[in-house]
């Protein structure tokens, strides 16, 4: 065998034995997993709002994602006190601009005496069963956790309204794919490198051209035009049983926190569900229908009176439930007008609204 040929042979052994090493180490590394995400990962959408909808939002908001899925614009630093805000709708700030959200105006609070990371991993329509399995899902993907600041209450209420039998009594599967982004793809290649070089990519992927979106215009009149025209039920159901399921998802998620040393915040809800508020302020108002109201037309909706009535026993829980447990609750819910200064509709926050709410916070967490 000539010279050269051996020097191929040994090249080719080489690089076949540096392959199947890096293949090992791969393998290790980086195993098959299917990531879950509460937010779809590097996202770019604009949203365009008309303020006469959305009164107190003005113009375009952007809403961009991690790679990691959250909404902020960078990951966390090593040295950064890494803070994530749980919640549904009210946390998300969907309709806000990403520099407008109460999350990232507390951020910018916060770091202008420490190095504070905040992560909104809010969504819309979840509560507290589905932020339970969204903390344990976030517990695998970040080692590093301060704080988690859970705003609850108001989505446990309303789902119990439109159906008793699947809040009191889940169903795994399908609270499992409610509590998560279903837009998200796992990573299940069978060679390691392959997975590797996809952890590499989504780490330094930039967010995709901006998509704008419109469909809130139509959405909200809609919706609002649903609850005017139903009956309102002035009374409510029975919310004991509802109160204790909600008390002992508080619970579990304190565990989840304490057990390794993450401090657990609990922040009640603020609204405009009052009798008091005049017709401008009720024509705003969509939420609070008996059933499933997003989805069909109903016959029927709760008054303004018998919400605030519900929104308060759930907010008594979560007071009440948090002082047996010995761990922090802030108190909005009084604090915050019953008006557009505040909100755009039942609960949301107008761009005024979140920066109240930052400075509440701030004032609590500083």
């Amino acid at each position: 065998m000539s010279n050269k040929l051996k020097n191929i042979l040994l090249i080719l052994i080489s690089f076949g034995t540096g392959l199947v090493l890096a293949e090992m180490i791969a393998q290790k590394i980086a195993p098959p997993i299917k990531e879950n995400f509460v937010i779809q990962p590097s996202i770019d959408f604009r949203y365009i709002i008309d303020p006469k909808i959305t009164p107190g939002i003005v113009g375009t908001s952007q809403f961009v994602s991690t790679s990691e899925g959250t909404r902020n614009f960078q990951l966390p630093s090593p040295n950064d006190r890494v803070v994530y805000a749980m919640g549904g709708s009210t946390t998300e700030c969907l309709l806000l601009d990403q520099k407008e959200t109460w999350s990232h105006l507390l951020m910018e609070k916060l770091s202008e005496t420490k190095h504070v990371w905040i992560g909104n991993i809010g969504k819309s329509g979840s509560h507290t069963h589905h932020h339970i399995l969204q903390l344990k899902n976030l517990l695998k993907q970040r080692s590093k956790i301060d704080e988690v600041i859970f705003m609850i209450g108001l989505n446990d209420l309303t789902f119990f309204l439109v159906d008793s039998s699947e809040y009191l009594d889940p169903e795994p599967l399908k609270t499992q794919l409610q509590a998560f982004n279903q837009n998200t793809k796992s990573d299940t290649s069978k060679w390691g490198l392959q997975r590797l070089y996809n952890q590499f990519k989504r780490k330094n992927k930039k967010p995709d051209v901006p998509i704008y979106h419109d469909k809130f215009n139509e959405f909200y009149p809609n919706l609002r035009r649903r609850r005017r025209n139903a009956d309102k039920v002035d009374q409510l159901p029975n919310l004991d049983n509802a109160l204790f399921v909600f008390q002992q998802n508080i619970d579990t998620l304190v565990k989840i926190c304490t057990n390794i040393g993450i401090k657990p915040v609990f922040i009640n809800q603020a609204y405009m569900w009052t009798d008091s508020i005049n017709q401008y302020h009720k024509d705003l108002i969509w939420m609070g229908g008996n059933g499933k109201f997003m989805h069909q037309i109903n016959d029927s909706y709760y008054s303004l009176a018998v919400l605030s009535e519900g929104m308060s026993a759930f907010n008594e829980a979560l007071e009440a439930k948090t002082k047996d447990l010995s761990v922090a609750f802030i108190k909005i819910d009084h604090l915050l007008p019953k008006d557009t200064s505040v909100f755009y509709d039942d609960c949301h926050f107008n761009e005024n609204g979140a920066r109240l709410l930052s400075d509440i916070l701030w004032s609590e967490l500083k």
